[in-house]
């Protein structure tokens, strides 16, 4: 049984420009083994990125879900056709809006798993770390950067299909962390190209920790006030946002 905490933050940067959140992130459960994530950071320099942002996660989820529900089986062709209708998805609402279609660009993270099955999805940077059953961190996806500081790939890009990254998962996974790129440099060991286990570990313990199903909103509620706090905003000024999912059995911490 999965049980997740999800927070996104404004970044101070966005504070001192007047600017939203642009983070969006979705979650959902389809029974009692199968869980389906979203995140999406909207590019910083489009006027609608938050409202591309939305409609990714949600389109993404909304399709995975409807088809597990009507039988499918297979993940990956059901996540290359979720990432397609929210690509199209944002494409419909640029023309509804006659706006360009850059105008609501975004990233796109985002994982699926059953339980004897997973797959994740990735365009553009932040990150998807994966725990299996000897705890050992590890990252999906090497976040998408471009050619030059602070430029990625986003959902809108006339080859996103061509760099989007889909991949099965192990059915051994057991913990999931999912964060948009300002976090990256709190969560990464650069120079190993690892994932810093400390810092997920230290994240997780607490869901791991909690008694329920599904979503956990005190501890998403704690998530925001940690996403706030000096700690985040010393180290980054962008907008922050953490999806935390675990099925392991409660109070197995490491």
């Amino acid at each position: 049984m999965w049980r997740y905490a999800a927070a996104k933050a404004t970044g101070v940067s966005h504070q001192r420009m007047g600017l939203p959140c642009q983070d969006r992130f979705a979650c959902d459960q389809v029974g009692d083994g199968t869980i389906i994530l979203a995140l999406a950071d909207g590019a910083g320099s489009a006027s609608m990125a938050e409202h591309g942002a939305e409609l990714a996660v949600q389109t993404v989820v909304r399709v995975i879900s409807s088809q597990l529900r009507q039988g499918q089986t297979d993940l990956h062709e059901a996540m290359c056709e979720a990432v397609l209708e929210a690509r199209q998805a944002i494409r419909s609402a640029a023309q509804d809006k006659s706006v360009s279609f850059r105008e609501l660009a975004s990233t796109l993270l985002a994982v699926a798993i059953t339980p004897d099955k997973g797959v994740a999805a990735q365009i553009g940077d932040g990150l998807i770390v994966v725990r299996d059953q000897e705890d050992a961190w590890c990252w999906v996806f090497w976040p998408q950067h471009g050619e030059f500081v602070n430029t990625t790939r986003f959902l809108t890009d006339d080859d996103a299909m061509e760099h989007a990254e889909i991949e099965s998962l192990p059915p051994t996974v057991y913990d999931l962390v999912l964060l948009t790129d300002g976090l990256e440099r709190l969560a990464l060991d650069f120079p190993n190209k690892a994932a810093y286990g400390p810092f997920f570990t230290g994240l997780i313990n607490p869901l791991v920790a909690s008694d329920g199903t599904g979503a956990i909103p005190r501890l998403s509620s704690q998530l925001e006030t940690f996403l706030c706090s000096e700690r985040i905003t010393s180290r980054a000024d962008d907008d922050v946002s953490l999806i935390l999912a675990t099925c392991r059995p409660q109070d197995s911490r490491s």
